[in-house]
Parts: structure tokens; sequence; C-alpha cells
């Protein structure tokens, strides 16, 4: 985005359906917070709290909007921040309110010169739900990348060391998928990844297809972060109930028995899947104050804390930790996180790979933007026109193809652009109709869950039938 005296924040959504409480709202450059000083103001009247309380950098009083007045055409925060004061904008910081229910989600940031006419259109969540009045965690000035891995033709020499707690870990490589299988069947275990080097602050992406989410002894799934005189082991706990997020101290650098929970809860912000391929994210910097900074995220949902059990000085490596489950490691992400602070939402959308966990739907708004997880499904001057595309959904049941309700995407491809998005029928039909006739598609298919890969057919246009002319 350009340096701008200007920007808004718009098309807000929340996890619930109840209005939206924030406490704090705070816009930053590579780490640098630059809405100090400047004047905020909004479309419409909060219902409690002033909005100065978005600004005073402490989370302890919220701003309230009810669900009506935040789903009008029109609703949104603006900041100016001043006369002859431009800045860039790469990140929000923003806090909790009274409720998760109540949370933003995500929003849509745009940017302006003149205070009259905005650009830039850019969705930016999801955020972290961090805790009643609480403050997520500054972002990052920089995220250096590491390395990366993929396991396209097996699995590198050296590249990660098993470690174990009364149990048993073999990785093994999948030729078909081109992964790693990871399968503790008991108690706690890790592949930490010895290839990458040590960093003070660190985050770990992992791309993991759940093959059992739990053998039926708590099942976990989440990272441990190597450094100090101590593990620090990060779980997403996948028991069948309560499901929770937990971060665990070891006895020693090399045990992976627990010893001490340091942070834990059971309000998550979605039920945690049991099959299909999702992305989990965890991060550890340290902070300003001595204790370090976390985010545990799957699919861009997550929650944010702080806990010191981990030396603000010392130089962590990471891995994968599992315990009573079965996963397919698809790919690897490491990063630096440089000068402290902990991964948010920055300036770029996070589309979670569970169709069925995106927040409530927000139609175009007065400012001609559609939320970033909204059905688009809608005919206008640029995608409108004659044209008809439709077919079926269907899975092989052997010996035959069977109807099968997918989530159906269509996909113009001289950009890219989605154009229409459905679901298909339970006979598995999909109809997109008053398109553009002149331009050729791609429809894309998903499976629930994504228990198997996305089906595509291409190439759809006029000129070889499968774009259809309407009356």
């Amino acid at each position: 985005m350009a340096a701008s005296r200007y920007w808004r924040a718009i098309n807000f959504e929340t996890y619930g359906s109840v209005g939206l409480e924030v406490s704090e709202l705070q816009l930053y450059y590579n780490g640098v917070r630059v809405d100090v000083g400047a004047t905020i103001t909004a479309s419409m009247a909060p219902a409690s709290g002033a909005l100065a309380a978005l600004q005073d950098g402490s989370a302890a009083v919220a701003v309230a909007w009810d669900a009506a007045t935040v789903k009008s055409p029109g609703f949104a925060i603006y900041f100016d921040l001043g006369p002859g004061v431009t800045a860039d904008v790469d990140a929000v910081r923003a806090g909790g309110g009274s409720a998760q229910a109540k949370m933003v989600a995500s929003l849509v940031l745009q940017n302006s010169t003149d205070g009259i006419t905005y650009d830039s259109n850019v969705p930016i969540g999801r955020f972290p739900w961090p805790g009643v009045n609480t403050l997520n965690p500054a972002p990052a000035q920089t995220l250096q990348a590491l390395g990366a891995e993929t396991f396209a033709t097996g699995i590198p020499s050296g590249f990660a060391s098993v470690l174990t707690d009364a149990a048993t870990l073999t990785p093994v490589w999948d030729s078909a998928s081109q992964a790693v299988d990871l399968d503790a069947t008991g108690f706690n275990s890790a592949w930490m990844f010895g290839l990458f080097p040590a960093v003070n602050g660190l985050r770990v992406e992992l791309d993991v297809e759940i093959l059992t989410a739990n053998y039926g002894n708590n099942g976990m799934l989440g990272a441990v972060f190597k450094g100090g005189p101590q593990l620090l082991q990060n779980m997403f706990q996948h028991a069948a109930a309560p499901q929770a997020i937990a971060s665990a101290r070891s006895p020693s650098a090399t045990t992976l028995g627990i010893s001490f929970v340091d942070f834990t809860t059971n309000s998550l912000p979605v039920a945690l899947p049991s099959s299909g391929l999702h992305t989990y994210v965890m991060t550890s910097a340290p902070n300003s104050s001595g204790t370090r900074d976390y985010t545990m995220s799957v699919d861009g949902a997550g929650v944010a804390f702080t806990h010191g059990q981990t030396d603000g000085t010392a130089m962590l490596t990471g891995g994968i930790f599992l315990r009573s489950c079965k996963v397919r490691l698809h790919a690897v992400r490491v990063y630096q996180i440089v000068s402290g602070g902990s991964m948010l939402p920055m300036t770029r959308p996070v589309r979670s790979l569970a169709l069925d966990l995106i927040p409530p739907v927000q139609a175009v708004d007065a400012f001609r933007v559609r939320s970033t997880y909204a059905d688009i499904d809608r005919k206008d001057i640029e995608w409108g026109g004659k044209g008809r595309v439709r077919g079926f959904t269907l899975d092989y049941v052997n010996p035959v193809n069977k109807p099968y309700q997918a989530f159906v995407r269509l996909v113009r491809e001289i950009d890219g652009q989605v154009i229409r998005a459905a679901w298909s029928g339970a006979d598995g039909s999909y109809d997109f109709q008053r398109i553009d006739e002149t331009q050729s598609y791609s429809v894309v298919a998903y499976y629930a869950a994504h228990g198997k890969q996305a089906e595509i057919a291409d190439g759809l246009s006029l000129a070889n039938g499968k774009v259809e002319l309407m009356a």
C-alpha cells in the first residue's frame, strides 16, 4: 500500500453475530505504530465507549457497536494522521472486549491522499482472540525466511531428529503424496527441524493432513520450541472434549515429559479439525516486558498469549509435536521474527481451508467493497453477460461415480478472479448463470473438510461448448 495521510477500516467481520466490541485498533508499518496522534472518527456513533479508547494503548475500555450498525452500508472507522503526515501500513493490532463473539475477525483496509477517494481494498485477518480486554501482541518488524521443505523428492539428509517420551516415532516418506507420514501411537514425540538455524524469535508453519486425530489417548498436535534449559511444547488438544490449546514446559532441553502447564485455554475460536489438510502456525518471540509473546492458529483462527517460561534471550529451533495421532506433513516453513513481536494479521488475506468455518456473510456495502469471506454469487457490469456454466460434482464410489455435494468456485482464467461461488445440490448439480460469455473459466470443486484433493475442470469456453448461451 502507498504512504497516505488518510486510512479507513471497513467491512468488519466478527467471530459471532452479536455486534462489534474492540478495545484498541492500531496501525503499524514495519513493526512501528504509525497512528499515534491521529484523529480517529467513525461513520456511525458507537453504542458505548469513546473512540479515543481505541488509541490509548490500553485494552481496559472497549468501544461497541450493535450488529445492525456494523452490517450497515457505510460503516467505517477513519484515521487522519494529520497535516503533512503520511505513512504506509502493513499490519493492524486489535484488542478484545468482553467476549470472543464480539471480537473483530477480519476487516478491509483502504488508504487515501485526500480523504475523499479511497483505494486498495486490502483484506486483513484473521485476528486471534487475545482474551477479555487484552491486546494482541505487537506485530513483528519483519519476517525473514529461514527455509522451507516440501518433501517433493524425499526427506533431506539431516533435516530432522526425533525426540520421544516413552513412545516411538518413525518418519516415513510417502512418494504418492510427496509428504512425510508421522505416526505417534503413544505419548509425546517430536520431529525437530535441525537444518534451520536457531533464532531468538521463531515462526513455524506446518501444512498438515490429519490422518488420525486421536488414537484415544488425548491426541495432540502442535510445535516444540527448543532453546535454553528446557523445551516448550505448544499443543492443540484434539481430544473429543474438551478441546483446548495448551503450552507446557519440559523438565530439560531433551525431555518431552510435561512438568508444568504454563498456559491453557478451552475457549477455542473454532472446533479443531479431525481430518483433511490444514495449516498450523506457531510463533514465539520476546517482548519489551521481558516475557515472550506467542500465537497459535489453525487455518488463521487461534489465540495470542504471553508467558515467560522460556528465557527472552533463548535461541530457538522448532519441530512438530505429536501425541496419540497420525499426520502427513506436506510442507514446513520457518521464519525468523526480527526485533521482537509476534505474527499478527498482515495486509494479506488469510483464507480458511475448512469451508464451514468462515465468518458471517456481509454484502457489498456503500463503498462497493465485498467482504473477504462473502458469497460472491452476483451479476454486475464487469462479470455479467449471457453465459452459463453448469455441471455436476461426483465422487467415485466403487464401481461408479455418485453425486457428491461440494463447494464450487467459478474462476475467470484470464486473471484468476473468482466470479461465482456456491454449494452444489444434493444431486451434485451446480449452475452459474448470467456470466460473461466472452471469457474462459475453470470450475474448482472442494471435498468437505478437504478429505481429498480438489477437482478442477479448466478451459471452459463458448468455443468448446462448455459455456452456454442463455436467452
